[in-house]
């Protein structure tokens, strides 16, 4: 009741995510993500919900969405985050193409300070990066978003090194320990970002093969293992 929901900016497996006002005497624009429970209804599911909310509260870094709220109800999960209306950068990159060298450098540079703020102070992968989960800010600064797959990648009491063993992530996107499944941890992040900039300067990614169907997603994992 605290919030007037504006409209819908975006749709995935476990919910949407609401343009909405928070309503009072600052009217301020925040993106709403609401998770279903009914969907979030198996541990794994359950555990990447919890750890999204975790990693977010602690999260203080500028080319990072910062959380402002999170509650829920009995249906589902909310969480109140910066809105940011430059939108995706994957769809300035659709209109132009491709960014020259400089451009590139600069969204490179920037994600990977948010990269390094995950990795040494929270101990977390990230896990799912690619220009769809960049957003820009309204002077056009990239902000890393969406959390859903991050995982932490050493022990909260011990520091003792946890490796993630998941299958998760964009398929074009993911590092070769991620595709065996071996075990992977920050390190498959860098790997990402490499694939983000090839996308940035040549609007492709260098291992996918034509349409992404299962067949074709075959191919491309042994493209990357190659």
């Amino acid at each position: 009741d605290d919030f007037e929901l504006l409209s819908v900016v975006g749709k995935g497996t476990f919910g949407k995510v609401f343009l909405a006002r928070r309503k009072g005497r600052d009217g301020k624009l925040l993106a709403l993500k609401v998770l279903e429970k009914s969907r979030c209804s198996d541990a794994r599911r359950r555990r990447w919900a919890l750890t999204e909310r975790s990693v977010l509260g602690r999260v203080r870094h500028g080319a990072i969405g910062r959380l402002e709220h999170a509650f829920q109800n009995e249906r589902a999960l909310f969480f109140a985050l910066e809105f940011c209306a430059g939108g995706e950068l994957f769809f300035h990159l659709s209109r132009v193409k491709r960014f020259a060298e400089g451009g590139a450098r600069f969204y490179a540079a920037e994600i990977a300070l948010a990269l390094e703020h995950l990795h040494a102070e929270l101990r977390v992968a990230y896990r799912d990066l690619k220009p769809e989960n960049v957003l820009l800010s309204r002077d056009g600064w990239p902000v890393l978003t969406d959390f859903g797959l991050v995982a932490f990648t050493s022990h909260e009491q011990t520091g003792e090194e946890v490796p993630a063993c998941s299958m998760v992530g964009t398929p074009e996107f993911m590092a070769p320990e991620v595709v065996t499944g071996a075990g992977h941890g920050t390190d498959a992040d860098w790997w990402s970002l490499g694939v983000t900039v090839c996308a940035l300067r040549a609007q492709r990614t260098p291992f996918i093969e034509g349409e992404a169907e299962q067949h074709h997603m075959q191919r491309t994992y042994a493209n990357i293992m190659q």
